[in-house]
């Protein structure tokens, strides 16, 4: 099905694919995009009777008129903060968190929480806007040794720091 202004999340709704659906909502695929004919994936999927993809579509919480979902500025608020390092002032991590951004956030990859993340970068604007918006200074990371935010802090080795820094950071290093 080929129409103009289609979306990949309107092509994944059209092939019947709540996988992909689920991923691309996940890495802030917005929800409430139009294609040409005023469609959005959801309203196409209903149209070309596509039910697996459409129940998907139908639980998706959409936070804005722009279709951000839950899923896509909690995966935001994980690559803002990736970036962040002692310097910075934090504020895309605070705008990201006044919009909706869950401050227990989780990134996939490595099963840290945005605060253990914030810890590792040294990025201490973020992690005060974190433990602001309510992030768990006690929760533990998800995935490998069940460690705290403060804990990442301290262990953290100047080889993880710069592991953890933004591609044009390791350049200059």
């Amino acid at each position: 099905m080929r129409m103009a202004g289609n979306t990949p999340l309107h092509y994944a709704a059209a092939a019947d694919s709540p996988g992909a659906c689920q991923l691309l909502v996940q890495f802030g695929a917005e929800v409430n995009a139009v294609n040409a004919m005023g469609l959005t994936a959801k309203d196409l999927a209903t149209a070309v009777r596509k039910t697996a993809a459409l129940e998907y579509l139908k639980s998706v919480v959409v936070l804005d008129a722009d279709g951000r979902t839950q899923a896509g500025l909690d995966q935001s608020l994980i690559m803002a903060i990736s970036e962040e390092g002692p310097s910075s002032d934090g504020l895309r991590v605070y705008t990201l968190l006044q919009q909706g951004a869950g401050p227990n956030a989780t990134d996939a990859a490595t099963g840290l929480r945005a605060l253990h993340l914030a810890a590792i970068r040294d990025a201490r604007e973020a992690a005060r806007f974190l433990l602001m918006a309510g992030a768990g200074s006690s929760m533990l990371t998800v995935d490998g040794p069940r460690l705290s935010p403060l804990a990442c802090a301290v262990t953290a080795t100047p080889a993880q720091h710069a592991q953890r820094a933004p591609p044009r950071a390791r350049a200059r290093g």
